[in-house]
């Protein structure tokens, strides 16, 4: 470690205030590490800037030994200071980088990193590629215990920078590694799940969340939100009206959802179940019935929407009171579903084999002219 350095870091926390030893024998970087949240209150963002780099440098020096003894508390210090920045996010990454890849203490330091950006927005300073993660899982040997503190951690932050199509993919990941022995620990990681799965305005389709082992725990810990997730999965706009009428309540009080959201979803998926099984045309008067609406312009209005949710891909016959079918999104993916793709792929692979072989005889006809 470079002593004058250190000592001259010594020295300037003392004359702030941090009750810190200045003799020569005090050559130890845990008591700076120890006493750098008095430069929380009694520094400026330049002042804090050259501290912590020249801290981050010294730490860089220690022997593997004393790292769970200095960079663990240096990170935790970061991390619950009251004044947090970019600066000491990126600081905190080039503390990162510059420890060997297979050391552990990486996974502390990530964490920091993770709760810095959270409170700078600076997302861009940390990776969130779970092929990256899951290889630093595996060089560092975590314990699915720091494994799911990981997932969790990185989630959150997903959240409060916006990126909520990254976060759902994480929370995936967290709830897909839990089994039927743990599944009920993850009940707080379930709910949040499911919940945040009915804010997102971007999410209609659900059948890939209610075969995670956690959620289907749900049926016991939280009965009425399996009930709603069942619903959205399966079932159609009147099964929806009904559960709200009874727990209007725990949707909206308990749970803090949106009734009006729910129901313009529930809506878009009751015609993606009616669309189903290649119906190409619907009348009006169908949709009418199932989507409990009053009016031609009411239909009108709703497909404006429902095209915007990329769902269905349609045209309004408003001459004939029809709407044409070009596609829609498949609501539920179960077994019959692959079986009914992999006949279309052989289909198409077939087909491809035809076309081949024409274009080969196409290619003789052309370089043997008559």
């Amino acid at each position: 470690m470079d002593q004058e350095k250190a000592a001259d870091i010594r020295k300037y926390l003392r004359e702030i205030g941090a009750d810190i030893q200045l003799s020569d024998e005090s050559t130890e970087l845990h008591d700076i590490v120890k006493e750098i949240s008095i430069c929380w209150s009694q520094c400026n963002d330049t002042e804090i800037e050259g501290i912590f780099n020249s801290i981050i440098s010294l730490l860089l020096m220690l022997p593997e030994r004393r790292y769970d003894t200095d960079i663990e508390p240096f990170c935790n210090s970061v991390v619950e200071g009251s004044m947090k920045s970019g600066r000491q996010a990126v600081g905190l990454k080039i503390l990162f980088h510059g420890i060997y890849e297979g050391k552990i203490i990486r996974y502390v330091v990530y964490l920091g990193m993770l709760k810095l950006v959270s409170f700078t927005k600076s997302l861009y300073l940390v990776c969130t590629d779970l092929a990256v993660l899951k290889k630093w899982r595996s060089f560092w040997n975590l314990s699915p215990q720091q494994w799911c503190k990981l997932l969790r951690s990185l989630h959150q932050t997903l959240l409060t920078c916006n990126e909520s199509d990254e976060a759902a993919k994480i929370m995936y990941e967290l709830l897909f590694s839990f089994s039927e022995e743990n599944a009920d620990e993850a009940k707080e990681d379930a709910v949040s799940c499911v919940v945040n799965a009915f804010m997102d305005k971007e999410c209609y389709l659900f059948d890939h969340l209610i075969n995670l082992l956690p959620v289907r725990a749900l049926q016991k810990s939280d009965p009425l939100l399996y009930e709603l997730l069942d619903i959205f999965v399966y079932k159609k706009l009147p099964d929806f009206l009904e559960y709200l009428q009874n727990h209007e309540d725990y949707i909206s009080n308990i749970v803090g959802l949106d009734k009006e959201d729910l129901l313009r979803k529930m809506k878009i998926l009751t015609f993606l179940t009616l669309a189903s099984n290649n119906v190409k045309e619907l009348d009006y008067a169908d949709i009418k019935s199932e989507l409990k609406l009053n009016s031609n312009e009411e239909i009108e209005a709703f497909f404006v929407d429902a095209i915007r949710s990329k769902t269905i891909k349609a045209k309004i016959n408003q001459m004939d009171s029809k709407v044409i079918i070009t596609s829609t999104a498949q609501r539920t993916f179960n077994i019959n579903h692959w079986v009914d793709l992999k006949r279309k792929l052989l289909v198409w692979k077939e087909n491809l084999h035809i076309i081949s072989k024409q274009l080969q005889t196409m290619s003789l006809d052309l370089s043997n002219p008559l």
